[in-house]
């Protein structure tokens, strides 16, 4: 096998404009965070697989679904294994954020989202979406005055 050498890129070299866009984007992930904060409290840590659930359960949600734990467990099997997946569930249950509701004569709860979790993405999407978009509207260059 034919492995090339590995050489470090030379600083200056990440375009400018590239450069903006990652911090416009870590910008918009803190502000998520600030967000995600008033929900859980400051004491919880942030998870990857919670917020990916929280969106999951809330975009099935949006078109009338109600998936169970098992569902989320596959639909997150990519990058968490179903015990993570069933503790942020349970954290997200502990926030009330969510309702596990057994089903009967299946093993698998159903996952319903709560009021608390619907009303804060209908408050705070917005608000970030708007943030959003004035950063990038400061960021577009001014257009050159047209000459008559």
């Amino acid at each position: 096998m034919n492995i090339s050498p590995v050489s470090a890129a030379p600083l200056g070299t990440l375009d400018s404009e590239v450069a903006r866009d990652l911090q416009l984007l870590r910008d918009f992930i803190k502000a998520r965070e600030r967000h995600m904060h008033m929900l859980f409290g400051r004491t919880l840590r942030h998870s990857a697989t919670r917020d990916e659930l929280m969106r999951l359960i809330v975009l099935a949600f949006s078109t009338d679904r109600i998936l169970g734990v098992s569902a989320y467990i596959r639909l997150c099997s990519g990058y968490a294994t179903a015990p993570t997946v069933r503790a942020e569930l349970s954290t997200m249950e502990d926030a009330r954020l969510i309702i596990l509701e057994p089903q009967n004569g299946r093993r698998s709860a159903l996952v319903l989202p709560t009021r608390k979790l619907i009303d804060f993405y209908n408050r705070q999407l917005p608000r970030l979406r708007e943030d959003f978009r004035h950063a990038l509207l400061a960021m577009e260059p001014a257009e050159p005055a047209s000459v008559s």
